[in-house]
């Protein structure tokens, strides 16, 4: 914990995550995640007041194939909100592709 909030509040932290960012060379649209040929997994608090569930469950929708798992009552960051429910879910993710490749 000590960790995070020293590196919260650093100098310039703030002013990092606030600044305009570039926008992307190459705009994203819909064909980019449709473009997404690797088995992807959303993760997404169902209280997360930063981006909607509905952004994470469109974007789930938008990847073929995509596994969303949506926690219910975990906001922006699961993995810091539950980290061991959400490692664990990336762990079965994970194994499930080491599964489906072998031969």
């Amino acid at each position: 914990m000590d960790r995070y909030a020293d590196l919260a509040l650093a100098p310039g932290h703030r002013d990092l995550l606030m600044s305009a960012r570039p926008a992307p060379r190459t705009p994203v649209t819909p064909a980019t995640f449709q473009a997404i040929r690797v088995p992807t997994l959303v993760l997404h608090g169902a209280a997360d007041t930063v981006i909607p569930l509905a952004a994470g469950q469109a974007l789930a929708a938008a990847i073929p194939g995509a596994r969303l798992i949506v926690y219910p009552g975990v906001g922006h960051v699961p993995m810091e909100q539950i980290p061991d429910r959400s490692a664990a879910d990336v762990r079965v993710f994970l194994t499930g592709l080491e599964t489906a490749t072998r031969p």
